[in-house]
């Protein structure tokens, strides 16, 4: 039907528009439900079934316009400022990152202005919603994860000592250059702790190719990592599918997201539903997610000495990384219920179709209800 357009995310595509209108009008829909506001295609669907009379709903995944704030959180202005081959031939450093974030941003807000209804799991992408538009119905729903992560289950006897796993650190907002800042402290006491980390980064390019496609933040992050006097303990292992992330969180000690901004992050809902001990920063949408020292630890993005700590504390209690895994998994399967949010996404779209009317004293209620 239509493509993404890789090249250019942040810029709005009439065509897409013009396919979906002729697709729509071939079909009859009481409802079309639109995943994410992170691309102008949300606006282009939402224009359309506007313009048709068809109702929408949109489910929140990340919100752009608020990461957009924090991207380069943490980063030296030299560096944002900086620019390799890579960044000079796509016109992609840090601050162009930035922007074309905040160009994104622009379109979340008029699908979000544009739209009735939204439905989202966090105070986080509540309060964030509201800003943009305070008439709009929000309807509380929770996620399901990929099927796998609900089977299996962490055990301290069958893990790999001093490992810790990481799942992405692409870009920025991943805030792996405060990870390294807390590994540092941490190597002090183990010197032979491992990081595996996951997803398509590799700082350190071998081929004189790969090279040439360095970007300013790999280019940062490699020379932060000889600096601290790190390379030996972290090894970057590309992408994974569902199975192999898995058996990566299954003998991990501990699983660290770093961000420095996120809604409900599926790789930390995934190490809790498996019991992998969980440390996250303290942002977004995650107090949503996890209970502070009981389903997992919580700190402040920009603190990673606290950080050290809380792995430290882990590393060095089998019992208290024990008790983390069991509550860990409990909170897991709540929160992550498949047939209890497939009813509820059900029923919300009964609620939508069969109401002509504004329910956002009901919408309120269910707010009090399931997020404060």
């Amino acid at each position: 039907m239509f493509f993404q357009r890789k090249k250019y995310p942040h810029q709005y595509d009439l065509s897409i528009e013009k396919n979906m209108q002729n697709f729509l009008k071939k079909n009859n829909y009481d409802l079309i439900h639109i995943w994410g506001t992170e691309y102008p295609h949300t606006l282009s669907v939402a224009n359309i079934a506007h313009s048709l009379n068809i109702k929408t709903v949109i489910s929140i995944q990340g919100i752009i316009s608020d990461c957009s704030k924090h991207y380069n959180l943490g980063i030296p202005l030299i560096v944002q400022f900086g620019i390799t081959l890579r960044d000079f031939i796509k016109k992609d450093n840090l601050l162009c990152q930035k922007y074309k974030f905040y160009l994104r941003g622009k379109w979340e807000k008029q699908s979000i202005k544009l739209s009735k209804d939204i439905i989202g799991r966090t105070i986080y992408d509540y309060s964030c919603v509201m800003e943009i538009n305070k008439n709009i119905n929000y309807h509380f729903c929770n996620e399901c994860l990929r099927e796998v992560f609900y089977e299996g289950k962490w055990d301290i006897n069958c893990i790999e000592r001093e490992t810790i796993f990481i799942s992405q650190a692409s870009y920025p907002i991943k805030g792996f250059h405060y990870f390294l800042d807390a590994l540092s402290i941490v190597k002090k006491n183990h010197p032979k702790i491992k990081v595996i980390v996951a997803g398509g980064f590799f700082p350190f390019k071998r081929t004189l190719k790969d090279k040439i496609r360095l970007s300013s933040y790999e280019k940062y992050i490699a020379n932060k990592i000889i600096k601290l006097n790190l390379k030996e303990n972290i090894k970057f292992i590309g992408n994974l599918n569902d199975e192999e992330m898995k058996i990566q969180l299954l003998k991990s000690n501990v699983f660290v997201s770093s961000s420095v901004i996120e809604n409900s992050p599926n790789s930390v809902g995934e190490a809790m539903l498996i019991g992998t001990p969980v440390i996250s920063s303290f942002v977004g949408g995650v107090s949503n997610m996890i209970d502070h020292g009981i389903s997992g630890l919580l700190y402040p993005c920009d603190q990673p000495n606290i950080l050290a700590s809380y792995i430290l504390e882990i590393l060095n209690n089998d019992n208290f990384a024990i008790k983390l895994s069991k509550h860990a998994r409990e909170k897991g399967f709540e929160i992550y219920d498949i047939k209890k949010n497939v009813d509820t996404i059900k029923n919300i779209y009964n609620t939508i179709i069969n109401t002509s009317g504004d329910i956002y004293e009901n919408s309120k209620k269910i707010i009090a209800e399931n997020l404060l």
